[in-house]
């Protein structure tokens, strides 16, 4: 009886001790980390569209980011989109449909749900009295080729009018990890239909709700599984660009093609079937040390989307006059483009989708009227 006594008290001491430690840790933690550290739990989980199996955010779930900038409230509906609102593939007639591309910036990480540029978007044009759907398909890591994935094999689905595609300057190395695609003989050949890093680890830890309230709570135990998640994807995009450079000499010029390639067949994809490709520029931060931004596509990635694409909206058409007085984006942690950031890009984009649309209505009243051909939009209709 004592011998069970002694062991049930050195138990709770041992208990008491390491949650002791934990808490000791968790505020030196906050103390030296807060600045950079971001509470990001992952909710990714595995899709199959088509023949491809790639990520998603996890169906009808809610989460919380935090940091030192704030907190932020993540809901998903049944698809897996940030969204309260269900998304269908039939839609309303006369309902104008956009579909929302991207990463964590589409998804929009460090913003409040009703403030990412897909839901500014949506109320600029219902504003205007346009009856409009957006939907934020964004994924936080996700690639160009991932988006393309998306795209072909079921974002079509919904029967979209235009495309909106954020484009960050992290996608030249995204592309490569992800393999989905490579270059061969300057053409874009399918490598791999399958693409889901971390997923079995996440769909393990998830299960647990006390992980889960450490990853959304935690600074310590978030330090450390940001470590583990960085040093994966950096050994893998290591790997993958070791292979690339066997066969493609300059690893820059083989990204850069890459992307270019993927965009172009992207937007001719929709071109096919008269949906309209609109690619955002998605700022990066030239320094923490400054309100000032850079374009993240490099020169020929431009001339591609000019080329190829039916919209661009570069960077600088929204940011230039507020560069260096105002900064585009959230203070700290990852520096992802803060609310007033999206609030441009969706208004700006509101400009553009509402100039498609008057031109797409002046054309049917030149039919009606004297049944005349309708003059044709093509890619360098840019606004």
């Amino acid at each position: 009886m004592m011998m069970q006594k002694k062991s049930l008290i050195n138990g709770v001491l041992l208990l008491s001790s390491l949650l002791v430690s934990f808490f000791l840790l968790e505020c030196l933690f906050r103390f030296i980390y807060a600045e950079k550290n971001v509470l990001f739990p992952r909710y990714h989980s595995q899709v199959s569209y088509g023949d491809f199996t790639i990520r998603r955010l996890e169906p009808s779930s809610k989460f919380r980011h935090t940091s030192m900038d704030g907190s932020w409230e993540f809901i998903t509906n049944g698809k897996g989109f940030r969204s309260t609102n269900e998304n269908f593939y039939e839609k309303k007639p006369g309902t104008i449909r956009i579909l929302a591309l991207g990463d964590s910036h589409t998804q929009g990480f460090e913003v409040r749900q009703e403030f990412t540029f897909s839901s500014i978007l949506e109320g600029a044009l219902r504003n205007r009295n346009y009856d409009v759907e957006v939907i934020n398909s964004g994924v936080s890591g996700f690639s160009t080729a991932e988006e393309l994935v998306f795209l072909e094999n079921e974002g079509v689905k919904y029967d979209p009018d235009y495309v909106v595609v954020g484009f960050y300057a992290n996608d030249y190395n995204d592309n490569i990890k992800s393999d989905l695609f490579r270059l061969e003989n300057g053409e874009l050949i399918i490598n791999q239909k399958e693409y889901i890093p971390g997923i079995k680890i996440l769909k393990w830890h998830n299960r647990f709700g006390i992980l889960r309230w450490l990853s959304e709570s935690s600074y310590l135990y978030s330090f450390f599984m940001n470590l583990v998640w960085d040093s994966a994807k950096t050994h893998l995009l290591k790997q993958k660009s070791d292979e690339m450079a066997v066969f493609s000499g300059s690893l820059t010029q083989y990204k850069v093609g890459l992307a270019n390639k993927l965009i172009a067949r992207l937007c001719e994809f929709n071109q096919t079937r008269n949906i309209k490709t609109i690619i955002v520029d998605i700022p990066r931060a030239e320094s923490k040390l400054n309100k000032k931004y850079r374009t993240s596509l490099v020169e020929e990635t431009e001339e591609t989307v000019i080329k190829k694409c039916d919209g661009f909206l570069r960077s600088d058409d929204y940011l230039e006059r507020f560069s260096g007085v105002i900064d585009p984006f959230v203070a700290h942690g990852h520096r992802h483009i803060s609310e007033f950031t999206h609030t441009l890009i969706g208004v700006h984009l509101g400009g553009i989708i509402e100039e498609f649309e008057k031109r797409k209505m002046k054309n049917i009243k030149v039919i009606h009227n004297d049944k005349k051909p309708a003059e044709k939009l093509t890619g360098s209709d840019y606004m």
